[in-house]
């Protein structure tokens, strides 16, 4: 059930990955058919000010709310939106209250404001200001995205029904798309943009909007897709699909965060090294 009543987080200022000091609290405030979200920094330090990204993040999906403007670490944010049924539509997401995850803007350099939603107490964000920076400098590329990947599915019986035809998807998929052997043995997976996730089932259709996913495809032009052994069964399959990034303590903590719990590259992997965040899909 969506949220009725209100709920109070409190946010804290977090400076390289440790907590400073609380700065103020986000309140949502839920009645029959609308959310409305309260923001109130009241005490961030002289090095916040300036407009910063308000995101709400999912399990899976981070939706930006818009900006909030600080004057030496003061400043209001308000919003409201419609709830439609069990979920409220943030931008080109719908969101049920149980899914949300947080509540987080970014500072400067590796200065970050997070709150924790469902828990007592508030979730450190492990983030890097590339990730949210080229969020915001690319939203309307992420909008774009999602227009393309719409037109595509008007067109997803032509993609698929073609003379070379196999009853076998994946089989069909190998034959329409690059294949690549991204750690350097046997396996085979193949090269696609967000825009081809009409191949996915629907489920999984939403990572077209995955903040971590469109950070590493916006930086390497690709992602994989690719049928390997399910990770800890030593015979059953599954379809996993991979972001490329390096390997780093702190950006495998925010992959985590956005659904990529595992990270392979060729060889052993180690701190620095090229590679791909893994999470499993269906198709």
């Amino acid at each position: 059930m969506f949220l009725r009543g209100k709920k109070t987080i409190y946010l804290d200022l977090y400076e390289d990955d440790k907590k400073v000091c609380n700065v103020g609290f986000a309140q949502f405030c839920g009645s029959s058919d609308l959310l409305k979200l309260s923001v109130q920094i009241k005490k961030g330090g002289e090095s916040l000010t300036g407009n910063y990204p308000i995101v709400v993040q999912s399990k899976e999906e981070s939706a930006c709310l818009g900006t909030i403007s600080l004057q030496h670490g003061i400043g209001t944010f308000e919003k409201e939106w419609r709830i439609q049924g069990e979920t409220v539509k943030i931008g080109n997401i719908s969101i049920a209250w149980e899914d949300m995850q947080g509540v987080y803007a970014q500072g400067l350099d590796m200065q970050f404001i997070w709150g924790g939603i469902h828990s007592h107490t508030p979730r450190k964000v492990h983030t890097t200001k590339p990730v949210l920076e080229k969020e915001m400098e690319k939203k309307c590329q992420s909008q774009q995205i999602a227009e393309i990947f719409s037109e595509q599915q008007k067109n997803v019986t032509e993609l698929i029904i073609q003379e070379n035809f196999c009853k076998d998807k994946w089989e069909q998929l190998l034959k329409e798309y690059p294949n690549v052997h991204p750690f350097s043995d046997e396996r085979v997976f193949i090269s696609i943009e967000p825009k081809d996730f009409l191949i996915l089932e629907e489920s999984c259709q939403r990572l077209v909007h995955n903040s971590f996913l469109l950070h590493g495809f916006y930086n390497y032009r690709h992602v994989i897709l690719g049928k390997d052994k399910k990770m800890g069964s030593n015979s059953e399959t599954c379809f996993y699909l991979g972001v490329p990034g390096t390997f780093f303590e702190r950006e495998k903590q925010v992959a985590v965060m956005f659904g990529f719990e595992g990270f392979e590259s060729a060889g052993a992997v180690e701190i620095g090294k090229f590679g791909y965040y893994m999470r499993e899909v269906f198709i």
